[in-house]
């Protein structure tokens, strides 16, 4: 009985060991392996921290870096190899139609994304027939997307986003009847938008952004009625935003910005009660501020800016009853909404980010009476109308990074500066042309030593000599500020890659102190590259009384240089001899530094009216510079300049012809100069500079421009001693008069030899008979004389 007792026990003890243990994993398939193996030996390079790097032949390869196996068959279901966007760890070389990679059958899952694959990609994709997820993001094909993709009928995930595939969207994407998520981001795609894919109901997230359809977007958008996730960024749709939106009821996500959709948002986007983040921006769409939003009380993220809305805010936006309870991100700015702002609006306790700026808002705003610990980290009130004044009660908001009160108008210039000393986490700070009446101690922002970019340009400030701003400052603009003396505390900014001192009563010359600015760099820095961080100056309208500052050589990373309203003079040097960027990739012209790698350049050193790229439109000519002697032929070096604006100095002699090499050039202002010659016929290789325009400013009276108008791209104005096209003056008609001229003096000249020659010996011939006969009076002279008589 014991006997039969210990087997019985022995039996339940096995049995649960069967019952519980895992089962035996199978091991790596050699076929599979080796199909792995010659795999990796396709690729040309493969840096050593990728995770193909790691395998080793003659192992299982189940457990290899980036592989999955079947438990049961050994077969590999997964292969994943994304770099994950480590540039340096990128997998190149091309994947063939016959690549040993579609040997693996049974894979379910592929994911070869941000490696440098290249080329098309092969018609043999269709023998990976159990593939459910594809991801080929970022692997440089291009092409066609084959039509054997239709094949993959098993597909539920497909990223091809970042590729740079031709054509429309092919009919074989809309084969998918599993098909849940889309990408196709920035592919290139032409065409109709949707025009293959609406029978791909079951998809809950699709991206189309950044692609080159043009068409409106087709009521069938309101078919995917399972999206979570929409966005169509950038896609060149035009017209209005379809109603049919507004059954998309699961919808999460909508980006429909960077397009051209007009007019006001449909009313059934009110039914989009789930959405949490919505973008609008850069549109044209129109009217008051969309009441439909107020209905989706999830949202987190609302953003209309660059579009054409107008009116007042409503009024329940942020009342107690409210539904944008939950809301981080506010971005209204660039519109013209106007009225006043509720202070409880900047108080919603989520709000982390609120942009107001640009618009036409007025009266007080209250940004700091609040009762809670505020979440706010950026705060853009900038150009508007607000006024009233800004009291200390803004120290509050202690997470500001950000905080913009450009042109703010308090009342009786009441500023309580010494409020932003407690926000210690700022960044960025813009108080440009506040309207306050006293003189500010730059010392003030000395204990900001997060700063990293500091407007104050507009406001009267004292400068001690041995004031420290943070070493953190990047960009500094401290233009109208009634500066008199160049600041000495720039010695120490060693990361400064922008600098305005514009419009200020800085006189003599650029301190030398400046030229060691480089060994700053390198020195005092070792956070930043190896040369000096410079990438905008800005001394107009000062008056700077010097020759060309030669410190420039020292200032590789410069991309706009702004000298013009002072009184610089003498001839340009611009010899590359002192002149060399190191950061540049190609060295020609004898170990002398081109800019063919560099980036974009402006250079202004004459008079400006407009330039629209940074929205100057305070360029207005009052001092001039006085250059002199030659435009140099080395700044045909400059391959990057679009901009180059010489008027207004005393240049001489010809345009050099190296002009031409500034191919990038698109604008062009040697006007009101003493400038001779024929303009260069190489410069019609300057294909920016339209013909039309070309005529039209050589042929313009110097009279007063609209308002909208562009600026002037080519411009030789008063500049009588040129000739040649585009101006009316023919150099060759000119020449040829010239010659005709010359060659009917010289004929002129030789007519009047020609009677010299004749009449000299006929006068001496006539008075010596004359005189003989007068003298002598012979007897045949008489006789003959007297039968007259």
């Amino acid at each position: 009985m014991k006997i039969i007792w210990r087997l019985c026990l022995i039996f339940s003890l096995f049995n649960s060991v069967s019952v519980f243990a895992s089962p035996v994993r199978h091991l790596c398939r050699p076929d599979q392996r080796d199909a792995l193996w010659e795999f990796k030996s396709e690729f040309i390079e493969v840096p050593f921290n990728t995770k193909i790097a790691t395998w080793r032949n003659n192992t299982d390869c189940c457990s290899w870096d980036g592989i999955s196996c079947d438990d049961n068959t050994g077969m590999v279901i997964e292969l994943d190899l994304n770099c994950s966007g480590l540039w340096d760890s990128r997998l190149s070389g091309p994947l063939r139609s016959n690549s040993s990679l579609f040997r693996l059958q049974h894979l379910q899952s592929l994911d070869l994304s941000w490696n440098y694959i290249s080329g098309v990609l092969p018609d043999s994709i269709d023998n990976l027939k159990y593939l459910r997820v594809l991801s080929l993001s970022g692997c440089d094909f291009d092409g066609k997307i084959p039509s054997s993709l239709r094949n993959l009928s098993y597909l539920t995930d497909l990223d091809l986003s970042f590729n740079d595939f031709t054509g429309e969207l092919p009919d074989s994407i809309g084969n998918f009847k599993y098909m849940k998520v889309l990408n196709l981001k920035r592919c290139s795609f032409v065409g109709k938008i949707l025009s293959s894919l609406e029978s791909l109901s079951y998809l809950t997230d699709l991206d189309l952004s950044y692609n080159h359809f043009n068409s409106e977007l087709p009521d069938s958008i309101g078919n995917f009625k399972y999206l979570k996730v929409l966005s169509l960024s950038s896609c060149n749709l035009f017209g209005k935003i379809p109603s049919s939106i507004g059954n998309l009821s699961y919808l999460t996500h909508l980006n429909l910005s960077q397009n051209d959709f007009t007019g006001e948002l449909p009313n059934s986007m009110g039914n989009l009660n789930q959405l949490t983040e919505l973008q609008l921006w850069r549109n044209k769409l129109s009217g008051k501020f969309p009441h439909v939003i107020l209905n989706m009380s999830e949202l987190t993220l609302i953003d209309l800016s660059y579009n054409q809305f107008q009116g007042m805010l409503p009024s329940n936006m942020s009342s107690p009853c409210s539904t944008l309870t939950i809301l981080e991100s506010l971005f209204l700015h660039e519109n013209s909404f106007h009225g006043s702002v509720p202070s409880s609006l900047v108080m919603i306790p989520s709000l982390t980010h609120f942009d107001l700026r640009r618009n036409d808002f007025s009266g007080p705003l209250e940004i700091g009476n609040i009762s809670s610990p505020s979440k706010l980290e950026v705060l853009r009130l900038g150009d508007n109308n607000f006024n009233g004044p800004i009291s200390g009660s803004i120290s509050k908001l202690v997470g500001l990074w950000y905080l913009d009160l450009s042109f703010w108008n308090t009342e009786k210039g009441m500023v309580d500066f010494s409020s932003f000393l407690y926000l210690k986490s700022l960044n960025t700070l813009h108080l440009s042309y506040l309207n306050t009446r006293s003189i500010v101690d730059l010392s003030l922002f000395s204990h900001l030593m997060s700063l990293e970019d500091l407007d104050l340009s507009g406001i009267n400030l004292r400068i001690s000599p041995s004031l420290h701003l943070p070493s953190t400052i990047e960009h500094l603009h401290l233009s109208s500020c009634n500066i008199s003396d160049f600041p000495k505390f720039l010695q120490n900014q060693t990361r400064l890659m922008s600098l305005d001192i514009s419009a200020n009563r800085i006189e003599g010359q650029v301190p030398e102190w400046l030229w060691s600015l480089p060994e700053l760099c390198y020195q005092e820095n070792s956070q930043v590259s190896d040369q000096c961080t410079l990438e905008f100056l800005n001394v107009e309208d000062n008056n700077f009384n010097d020759t060309f500052p030669l410190w420039l050589r020292f200032l590789p990373n410069l991309q706009i240089l702004v000298l013009r309203s002072n009184e610089f003079h003498g001839p340009i040097i611009f010899s590359w001899r002192f002149f060399e960027f190191p950061n540049c990739e190609s060295l020609t012209f004898q170990k002398i530094a081109s800019l063919e790698s560099c980036h974009q350049i402006i250079l202004l050193v004459g008079a400006m009216s407009s330039v629209d790229y940074f929205r100057w439109d305070h360029f207005q000519n009052t001092i001039i510079n006085r250059f002199q002697g030659d435009i140099p032929e080395s700044i045909g070096l400059l391959k990057e300049l679009i901009v180059l604006n010489m008027s207004n100095n005393a240049f001489t002699g010809r345009i050099p012809p190296s002009l031409a090499n500034l191919t990038n050039l698109e604008s062009l202002d040697l006007s009101q100069n003493r400038l001779s010659g024929k303009i260069p016929p190489e410069l019609g290789k300057l294909t920016f500079l339209a013909d039309e325009l070309l005529l039209q400013q050589a042929r313009r009276s110097n009279t007063a421009r609209h308002s909208d108008s562009k600026p002037e791209q080519f411009c030789f104005r008063r500049e009588p001693q040129l000739c040649g096209a585009p101006l009316q003056e023919t150099c060759g008609r000119k020449e040829k008069e010239e010659a005709t001229k010359q060659e009917e003096e010289e004929d002129e000249a030789f007519s009047w030899i020609a009677a010299a020659i004749g009449y000299v010996p006929g006068v001496f011939c006539g008075l010596t008979i004359g005189h003989i006969l007068a003298s002598y009076k012979p007897y045949w002279f008489v006789r003959i004389f007297h039968s007259f008589t």
